[in-house]
């Protein structure tokens, strides 16, 4: 890579924008290199085509990759709010693409159309996959998909500067049941067993609040023997 290059062939107002970060690293790709694979850490960037063309696949959690886009020169792409990829970035020809540091061009997502509608698509996403990924597993216990859930809002609230540890009441019970794919009598009994444990608590007129975010993501990656204790 090649730091502190500045191509944009974009707009002359979002290229100056983005040139005041003072932050570019250059990347070259053949024909099948991989830019990153699906559950890679993002490294606090996102990038822009600048030549070439650049496929994204889906790793299904039901087996399989799928494409779900080719990417040509000007495109962004590797936004969202995770911290990391659910697709993976694939050179379909020879191609050049820039790194943009994502925390000293936060500015410019927010206010730039194009950027804010890309990260939007990618975000939405995300959500697909993370869902798909909870409702394929059927084996694991219900408590630790609402766990994961749960951790997986947490993370949303940081990116759009809410509170993590609050789960606003405007995510309803049935909204929960629905994107889990379940009853909302087991899912009550499901959020007893993990205020039960400790790691959430219900407030009134504020809906749920995470008391320990740690311990609720070892409680989604967990074995099912700690939820019987």
């Amino acid at each position: 890579m090649t730091a502190g290059l500045s191509i944009l062939e974009q707009s002359g107002s979002l290229q100056e924008r983005l040139e005041a970060a003072h932050h570019y690293d250059l990347i070259s790709l053949s024909p099948g290199d991989d830019l990153f694979a699906p559950g890679t850490g993002k490294e606090e960037c996102f990038f822009l085509i600048v030549r070439g063309q650049i496929k994204l696949r889906w790793q299904s959690p039901r087996g399989g990759a799928d494409i779900i886009e080719l990417l040509g020169a000007g495109t962004y792409f590797g936004l969202g709010f995770l911290d990391h990829h659910v697709c993976g970035a694939t050179a379909a020809s020879d191609a050049v693409v820039q790194a943009i540091d994502s925390a000293n061009t936060r500015h410019v997502v927010e206010i730039d159309p194009v950027l804010k509608k890309r990260e939007a698509l990618e975000t939405q996403r995300e959500f697909i996959h993370r869902r798909e990924t909870l409702t394929a597993s059927a084996s694991q216990a219900l408590p630790q998909r609402l766990a994961a859930f749960l951790a997986f809002i947490s993370r949303f609230n940081t990116c759009e500067g809410r509170d993590p540890l609050v789960i606003s009441d405007d995510i309803t019970c049935r909204t929960v049941a629905e994107y889990l794919k379940t009853e909302i009598k087991e899912l009550s009994q499901a959020l007893k067993q993990l205020s039960d444990l400790g790691a959430v608590e219900l407030v009134p007129r504020a809906g749920l609040r995470i008391r320990d975010l740690d311990f609720l993501e070892y409680i989604a990656g967990t074995e099912d023997r700690i939820l019987a204790q």
